[in-house]
């Protein structure tokens, strides 16, 4: 947890609060119904078995301070900022800092890759969008994404 930012931890808070229901703890209940808004489809033993992955006082719920903890755990597991722009530099050809957002809407909907629903697109297209034209700045996104400047 000492990786964190003071901003990443702020934004752990928003999404607890979420997935709390404006309580102090995360229930199955609450972890499960917040999973579905997101569009997945959890099964209920997938819900308890997240619930016992981050319930490190064994109370059948999750703390803030545990799931901050799970959090930056998964954070470890994620690609790294470099890595990521590394990708997205492989769909601009000519160096210039941005791909089309017909690209993006590929990369992203296509391939091996986690496929994104139309409404989550438009969330990352949003973080990238450049000022000028209909293409993402993908420098931005990988910051706004990540939370960590990249190279």
């Amino acid at each position: 947890m000492d990786f964190l930012t003071q901003e990443q931890i702020s934004e752990f808070k928003e999404s607890f609060k979420m997935f709390a229901e404006g309580g102090d703890k995360i229930t199955k209940d609450s972890l499960k119904s917040v999973l579905r808004q997101m569009g997945m489809k959890p099964t209920d033993a997938e819900v308890a078995q997240m619930i016992k992955d981050g319930d490190t006082g064994g109370r059948g719920t999750i703390s803030f301070d545990e799931f901050v903890s799970m959090m930056s755990e998964q954070m470890k597991k994620m690609d790294s900022p470099d890595d990521i722009t590394r990708a997205f530099e492989s769909y601009d050809p000519y160096g210039k800092g941005f791909i089309t957002r017909e690209d993006f809407n590929s990369l992203m909907t296509t391939g091996g890759y986690a496929k994104f629903k139309p409404a989550e697109l438009e969330n990352f297209i949003r973080l990238g969008k450049t000022e000028k034209g209909d293409n993402i700045d993908y420098y931005t996104l990988v910051k706004q994404v990540t939370g960590a400047p990249t190279s």
